[in-house]
């Protein structure tokens, strides 16, 4: 990319995963942009469970306030 200069085809996605940690199921999945923040692409993946949320396992760039609300609205 130094040498060429940016590319309009390579572009990078992130996958953000929904699994169980009893079972090791990959119960679902999103993909998006690199722009997207993780803190947002995993909060359609709260919202999409169906069922009580224990709790919620993820990296520190999920550590925003927009995903600890959106977890407490859901009773993580």
């Amino acid at each position: 990319m130094r040498q060429h200069g940016y590319s309009k085809r390579r572009t990078w996605r992130k996958i953000h995963v929904r699994g169980h940690s009893d079972t090791q199921d990959m119960e679902a999945g999103l993909l998006t942009e690199a722009n997207v923040d993780d803190a947002e692409g995993g909060m359609p993946l709260l919202a999409a469970t169906d069922g009580e949320i224990a709790q919620v396992e993820a990296d520190g760039s999920y550590a925003q306030r927009t995903f600890y609300e959106a977890s407490v609205a859901r009773g993580v």
